[in-house]
C-alpha cells in the first residue's frame, strides 16, 4: 500500500499490526519500535511530521535500551527520524542524528556494505538541501563508490546514487556534469527494466527538470510526458504519484505560455493529491500555490489571494510557523494583495513575511553554508523590491511605512555585510 501511495491504506494495517505487537502476553520491544518506525515513515510520506517525529523518538527509545546505543537497527532509526527532520526543514536535529546514525554504520558495517551507501546518499542529500555542497559532494561519491563496487558500475542498483550525484551537481548548476549522469541513470534503467518502469519514469522526470530549469521547457515536455504515463500505467489516474508529474508538466505549460491548458493540469493534480494526501499535506499546497501564481499572471487577484491564503493555513499548520516555505508563502499573499489594491492586508503580509525571514536569518544563518543562505535568499529576493515598491506606492496614505522601509533596507545590507566577515573570517 505504501509503495503505491495508499498511505490511509497503509496505516490502517500499521495501527492494527502495531496494536497486535503491544498487546501480545509477552511483548517484544523491538517488534513494536519497527510497528512505530514503519508508521512514522507513512506519516512522513503524509506530512505529518510531528507525529512522526514523536513515533520515531519513542522507537529509538525502545531500541537503544533493547539492543544497546551502537546496534545497526538503532542508526536505522535515527537514519529515518534525519530524514523526517528533513523533511521538515529542521536542518540542524537532521544533521545530528544523521552523524549518529553514520558513526554506528561505519563502525558496525564493512566498508563496502551496501547499507552503508544508503545512509551516506541520505547524509550528502540533506547537505545539497541545505546548500553545502563541499560537505554533500564527498559523501555522495563515496555512496556511488560503494554502490559500483558491490553492484557493478551500471548495475540497476548502483542508478539511484549516480541520480543523487546528478541532482547535486544540478543544485550548484553544473548542468553539463547533471545531464551525463543522468541519462546514464536512464539508459542504466532502461536496459534493465524495460521502457515502462517505475525507475524509468523517475529518471525522465528529473532529466525533464533539469532541461526546465535551463529554460528548455520544449526538451522537458515530452520526457514529462512519457513518465506521465508510466505512472498513470503502473499506479493508475488518481495517485500521488500522478499528481507530481501533473504538476511538473503544467509548470511547463504555463512557461509556453498555455496557461488555459496549464490551469485544467493544475486542478487535476489538486483533486488527485487532496483525495489521497488528505487536505492538509504539503503538497496540496505547492499545488494550491502554483494555481495562484498562474491567476495572479492572469490578474485575477482575488482568486490568487484567496489560493495563496489557502496554502498558507495550510503550511503554517503542517511545517511550522517557522518554516522557510511559509515565509515565501507569506511573501506571494501579500505581493497579491498589493497587485490586487488591497494595502492594509498587503501590509500586514510584508509585516508577517519580513518578520519571519529575520528570524530565519537569525536562527539559521548560523550553521548554512554561504551558498545555502544565497539559495535561501534568491528564493524571497523578489519580495524585497515588491516591498519598497509597495511602500512607495502608499508612503502618503501611512507615512510610518518609510521608516519600516529603511529598517529593512538596513537589516538587508547587514545580511550582506555579516556573510561577508563571515567569509572573510573563514579565510584568515
Amino acid at each position: 500500500y505504501k509503495q503505491q501511495g495508499k498511505y490511509a491504506e497503509a496505516e490502517v494495517c500499521l495501527e492494527q499490526a502495531l496494536a497486535i505487537d503491544k498487546n501480545a502476553p509477552h511483548p517484544n520491544p523491538v517488534s513494536v519500535a519497527r510497528d512505530l518506525d514503519d508508521q512514522a515513515m507513512v506519516y512522513n510520506h503524509k506530512g505529518k511530521y510531528v507525529a512522526a517525529e514523536r513515533n520515531l523518538k519513542l522507537a529509538l527509545a525502545m531500541e537503544v535500551k533493547a539492543l544497546g546505543p551502537e546496534n545497526t537497527e538503532v542508526a536505522e532509526i535515527l537514519d529515518n527520524l534525519a530524514t523526517v527532520y528533513d523533511a521538515a526543514g529542521k536542518y540542524a536535529l537532521s544533521e545530528a542524528d544523521f552523524e549518529r546514525a553514520l558513526s554506528i554504520d561505519e563502525k558496525k558495517l564493512k566498508p563496502g556494505d551496501p547499507n552503508l551507501a544508503v545512509i551516506l546518499a541520505r547524509f550528502g542529500g540533506l547537505y545539497g538541501n541545505e546548500g553545502k555542497f563541499a560537505k554533500s559532494e564527498p559523501l555522495l561519491k563515496r555512496a556511488l563508490a560503494v554502490a559500483q563496487k558491490s553492484f557493478g558500475p551500471d548495475g540497476p542498483a548502483t542508478a539511484p546514487y549516480l541520480n543523487s550525484l546528478a541532482v547535486l551537481y544540478w543544485e550548484e548548476g553544473k548542468y553539463a556534469q547533471s545531464e551525463i549522469l543522468l541519462k546514464q541513470t536512464l539508459t542504466i534503467n532502461e536496459r534493465t527494466f524495460g521502457p515502462n518502469n517505475l525507475r524509468v519514469g523517475s529518471a525522465l522526470a528529473n532529466l525533464a527538470v533539469l532541461y526546465d530549469t535551463e529554460g528548455k521547457p520544449a526538451l522537458a515536455e515530452p520526457l514529462y510526458k512519457r513518465g506521465l504515463a508510466i505512472d498513470v500505467k503502473v499506479f493508475g489516474p488518481n495517485n500521488p504519484a500522478v499528481a507530481t508529474d501533473l504538476n511538473n508538466l503544467a509548470v511547463v505549460y504555463d512557461e509556453q505560455g498555455e496557461r488555459e491548458q496549464a490551469e485544467g493540469v493544475y486542478k487535476r493534480a489538486l483533486a488527485i493529491d487532496e483525495k489521497a494526501l488528505g487536505p492538509d499535506h504539503p503538497d496540496v499546497a505547492r499545488e494550491i500555490n502554483n494555481l495562484a501564481w498562474l491567476y495572479g499572471e492572469q490578474h485575477q487577484y482575488a482568486a490568487a489571494q484567496r489560493l495563496y491564503a489557502h496554502a498558507l493555513a495550510i503550511d503554517e499548520k503542517t511545517l511550522g510557523p517557522e518554516h522557510p516555505t511559509v515565509a515565501w508563502l507569506m511573501g506571494n499573499l501579500a505581493i497579491a494583495y498589493f497587485a490586487g489594491d488591497r494595502p492594509r492586508e498587503a501590509q500586514k503580509e510584508f509585516a508577517r513575511s519580513l518578520a519571519a525571514v529575520h528570524g530565519i536569518l537569525l536562527h539559521q544563518f548560523s550553521y548554512m553554508s554561504e551558498a545555502g543562505r544565497l539559495r535561501f535568499l534568491k528564493t524571497v529576493s523578489d519580495e524585497f523590491p515588491a516591498y519598497f515598491t509597495f511602500v512607495r506606492a502608499y508612503h502618503r496614505q501611512s507615512p510610518a511605512l518609510s521608516g519600516r522601509m529603511y529598517d529593512v533596507l538596513l537589516w538587508e545590507k547587514g545580511i550582506v555585510a555579516s556573510g561577508v566577515a563571515a567569509l572573510e573570517r573563514r579565510i584568515e
